[in-house]
């Protein structure tokens, strides 16, 4: 009997041992059929239609990682038409100095500003929703290849005067605004001398390299080399030849490796214009006759609103916000 029962037993054992066994097997079979599932899937583009000692033998490409691509530029706004900008202002200024100063030092000079008053006027522009394009910018709108929104407008500055740099850059700058600063290239010396409203002094290379490494908002442009004078009392273009013109134009383009430029005294005639174009510049400005700037007027002519110490606040508002 108590050999019965134990021989019962051993036949229990034996099959409880072999139905773990079954799952065992059973549940390693799945996982390999999972995983080989899974490497057919990943196996870079082939099929594994033979056993599976075929698809060990075979060797894999080099895989590269799918990687995600940028994310896609935002699309242009689309300007409605209503906003869309007929004219732009381009505001040209000279020198300034703090009232005060120029009460003492300059109040007989139209062409210098009233710092404070160039901080009105930018403030009262930022505040009422205008921001500066740089010239590129212009140039596609000159060109219709873009269009910009009736807040539009430009800062231009002539002839390098070092107030330029003390005194209006750091307005500039506080409204996050860009201009260009056209500098007559023939008064450029190595070293600026300090600003002083009692002495009248023009960038020099250390205020070039500085606006170069450190204001990218600043563009620099062209006044010319020596054309900023006179020759007995005449326009340079009256009296130098289409030559000399071009030469003058040439070098102050690669001094300052620059694509705009503004003409002296806002005057051109064909043979500066010509000059102008030969001598690798991009755009050129004037402002004679002074107005908004169109896309009638072409990139070698493009005018500006010469903004001195005898336009109102009044008149400045209604130059900038009335197509004109």
């Amino acid at each position: 009997m108590q050999e019965t029962i134990l021989r019962n037993k051993k036949s229990l054992l034996l099959i409880i041992m072999a139905f773990i066994f079954i799952i065992i097997m059973l549940s390693l079979s799945h996982c390999l059929l999972i995983h080989f599932n899974h490497l057919k899937q990943r196996n870079y583009g082939k099929t594994i239609d033979g056993p599976i000692k075929d698809f060990l033998d075979i060797k894999p490409e080099i895989y590269v990682p799918i990687v995600p691509n940028e994310e896609p530029e935002p699309p242009a706004i689309e300007i409605p038409l209503h906003e869309r900008a007929n004219s732009i202002p381009i505001l040209a200024y000279h020198s300034f100095m703090w009232k005060q100063d120029r009460q003492k030092y300059a109040k007989d000079d139209k062409y210098t500003m009233n710092i404070e008053d160039f901080d009105e006027q930018l403030n009262y522009l930022y505040q009422n929703g205008y921001h500066t394009i740089d010239y590129r910018e212009l140039y596609q709108w000159l060109k219709g290849e873009i269009e910009l929104d009736n807040k539009s407008f430009m800062i231009t500055i002539d002839d390098g005067n070092i107030s330029a740099y003390h005194l209006a850059l750091p307005v500039i700058e506080k409204y996050n605004y860009s201009a260009i600063i056209f500098v007559i290239v023939g008064r450029l010396k190595p070293t600026s001398i300090a600003y002083d409203p009692q002495t009248v002094g023009f960038f020099g290379d250390d205020i070039v390299k500085d606006i170069e490494d450190h204001h990218k908002a600043i563009t620099l442009g062209s006044h010319s080399t020596y054309l900023h004078a006179t020759i007995d009392g005449k326009n340079p273009m009256e009296v130098l030849s289409y030559e000399d013109l071009l030469n003058d134009l040439s070098v102050s383009k690669q001094r300052l490796n620059t694509d705009v430029f503004a003409y002296p005294f806002g005057m051109y005639n064909e043979a500066y214009l010509n000059a102008t174009k030969n001598a690798g510049f991009k755009m050129a400005f004037t402002f004679k006759p002074s107005g908004r700037a169109r896309r009638t007027n072409g990139v070698y002519e493009i005018p500006r609103i010469n903004i001195n110490s005898e336009v109102s606040f009044r008149k400045f508002k209604r130059l900038v916000e009335t197509d004109w």
